[in-house]
């Protein structure tokens, strides 16, 4: 049982690990920029999105491939929530936190601890609002190209490709919001494919989704390390 508690753990660290992923994108014209792109994370207060990962190597099943799918929320500063196929995962990197719980957790919900140094990677929106602004900076290790057009599920879309030396992500942008249409991120180590789409941004969402407090009725476990 212990493994496929660490099976979701480490599905919702390795979706927060999805280096390069793009979020949101800020107003333009037809011709996207990419600095608008980096002015607009910083502005960034709460989002949603669906998502489909694919995890080639399962953890304790060696050639076996996994495919999780769910929902992110991001609250502005550093608080994020996960959910997928029952697990759900609070990331809050103020805090250097992370609580997750779900069905094979038998009503425990599980603490870990953030080293400090990884915080803001096991954040998915304060990681990419770093690589984005690296990318701005012209960063020797993030490298942007433009993508041009193309069509998905019906709409026209604009691309820009971000590559780096762990991943590789594509943001489909609509021309007229430069809001996202679709992401793709492919990462290396370790290796995974995570696809986001139906992006939604500056809704209101009750601080209680992110609360580090064990769902009623659970008890918690400490898996914490160093700090």
């Amino acid at each position: 049982m212990k493994s496929i508690i660490k099976m979701a753990v480490a599905a919702c660290v390795f979706l927060a690990l999805g280096l390069g992923i793009f979020w949101i994108l800020s107003q333009s014209g037809p011709k996207l920029a990419f600095a608008d792109v980096a002015d607009a994370f910083q502005n960034i207060e709460t989002a949603i999105c669906k998502f489909t990962e694919v995890l080639p190597e399962v953890p304790d099943a060696p050639g076996e491939v996994n495919i999780v799918t769910g929902n992110i929320m991001f609250l502005a500063p550093s608080r994020e929530r996960i959910e997928m196929e029952g697990h759900v995962c609070i990331v809050d990197c103020q805090e250097g936190k992370i609580l997750s719980w779900g069905p094979s957790t038998n009503k425990t919900a599980i603490w870990q601890n953030i080293p400090k140094k990884y915080r803001s990677r096991l954040n998915t929106f304060l990681e990419l609002r770093k690589t984005v602004l690296d990318a701005q900076r012209g960063q020797e290790d993030v490298k942007v190209e433009p993508l041009g057009r193309k069509t998905i599920d019906g709409r026209t879309v604009i691309g820009f490709l971000l590559r780096q030396d762990l991943a590789d992500t594509k943001i489909w942008a609509d021309p007229k919001t430069a809001l996202p249409v679709r992401v793709e991120v492919t990462v290396r180590e370790p290796a995974l494919h995570i696809v986001m789409t139906d992006f939604e941004t500056g809704m209101e969402l009750d601080e209680s989704l992110f609360s580090l407090e064990a769902p009623k009725g659970y008890t918690t476990q400490d898996w914490s390390r160093e700090p």
